[in-house]
């Protein structure tokens, strides 16, 4: 397991967490189905749109390999983010819902603002899920660059979102930048923040 990094703010990559070659090709599929430049789709079991409906199967078995292991790495971050993160609780696996979204950035575009994160999630994950791409800029309190998360395919990081959890993404390459982004949620937490 890869060490949790505290600077900008808490954090873990872990190559040691492999998405299974399934996940991997479905996301590439969807992705090469997007016509948008910057385009981000969410399966959202919560709001029950036809994206989750016709993505059903790729759905559980994100979900699946979430609950499996990616739910430890939750604990941990926690017991060191929760100073700084929204009022939760730990809760257990079986109470969480897990949101996946793909995004895919064409070369030259960038979601320039620096940002948090939405107040819905409890932890992102993102994997690199192209052979090239930028890697991700993390940013202090003043929102001062500090360091990025390299790019390697099939890299996975973690972090909890939380009032200083600034960064950003973009493209500088010449070959579109493909992410799967597994976001951790309540049902309660999610249903208050969005008002659905």
């Amino acid at each position: 397991m890869n060490k949790i990094e505290t600077d900008p703010f808490v954090h873990i990559i872990h190559d040691d967490i492999d998405l299974p070659k399934n996940i991997i090709n479905k996301t590439l599929e969807l992705a090469n189905t997007f016509e948008n430049k910057k385009d981000v789709r969410t399966m959202c079991p919560i709001k029950k749109d036809a994206w989750y409906y016709n993505n059903i199967d790729y759905f559980n078995n994100i979900v699946d390999f979430g609950k499996e292991k990616l739910w430890n790495l939750y604990k941990k971050l926690y017991q060191l983010t929760s100073d700084l993160h929204y009022p939760n609780e730990l809760m257990s696996p079986q109470k969480v819902v897990w949101i996946p979204t793909i995004a895919k950035v064409s070369p030259g575009l960038w979601h320039h603002s620096i940002h948090t994160d939405a107040p819905w999630k409890i932890m992102s994950t993102i994997y690199y899920i192209t052979e090239k791409g930028t890697g991700t800029p993390l940013y202090n309190a003043n929102k001062e660059f500090v360091k990025e998360i390299p790019w390697k395919k099939g890299r996975g990081y973690s972090f909890l979102p939380h009032k200083q959890s600034y960064h950003n993404y973009g493209n500088s390459l010449d070959e579109d930048r493909i992410t799967l982004i597994l976001n951790l949620t309540t049902l309660k937490y999610y249903k208050i923040t969005e008002k659905i």
